[in-house]
């Protein structure tokens, strides 16, 4: 993965990388959880925009999630695969 002036590009190079873009996530998520449905809750009625702003922020943070979390399940497998390869169980 590389990070550049306008982002970072590419997918991550291992296995604590994707951990910790889980971990930032799911941040995300709780305190987006909390300002919009939780005890910290923005309670004042005119400030609804700002909790519904929440609310879109933990749906886009949670299917980021679900993207990264599916890409490196299937990282796994292909490096399951390529040992199998590697082994002879199964061919190429």
């Amino acid at each position: 993965m590389a990070i550049a002036d306008s982002g970072i590009t590419g997918s991550p190079d291992n296995a604590d990388e994707y951990d910790e873009m889980i971990e930032q996530l799911d941040e995300v998520i709780e305190y987006g959880l909390l300002k919009s449905v939780g005890n910290g809750r923005i309670k004042d009625n005119k400030k609804a925009k700002v909790r519904t702003e929440y609310m879109k922020e933990v749906r886009n943070a949670v299917k980021e999630k679900r993207q990264i979390l599916k890409q490196k399940r299937l990282e796994e497998y292909a490096d399951v695969i390529a040992a199998l390869e590697e082994s002879g169980v199964i061919e190429p």
